[in-house]
């Protein structure tokens, strides 16, 4: 994580935009199955669920490495907090606003 020192008039959203944007936070791998997340979500429909994005990389047993990837990915874009559907949500907006997809 990056840290940098702002001055008191900066908001936490502005810091956490800054951090995203500044420093490309998620792996190659990371990348490749936030794509595939919002694959769907792209054309107005939920993020595809773990097994879909999966069966689309090609490796539809590995399930558990996607959830890694995903858990790892919302750490990195400061969302692991919010509730399951909503963070899926989070993440493909955040990436789509920052060109990762």
């Amino acid at each position: 994580c990056l840290r940098v020192a702002l001055p008191k008039s900066v908001d936490a959203e502005a810091t956490t935009s800054l951090r995203l944007t500044d420093v490309h936070p998620l792996s190659e791998y990371q990348l490749q199955v936030v794509a595939h997340l919002a694959e769907p979500w792209l054309r107005g429909k939920e993020p595809a669920s773990n097994a879909e994005i999966a069966a689309s990389l090609g490796t539809p047993h590995a399930i558990d490495a996607i959830k890694a990837a995903l858990r790892r990915s919302y750490i990195k874009a400061g969302i692991a907090a919010l509730p399951t559907h909503t963070k899926r949500r989070e993440l493909c907006r955040i990436a789509s606003s920052n060109h990762w997809i």
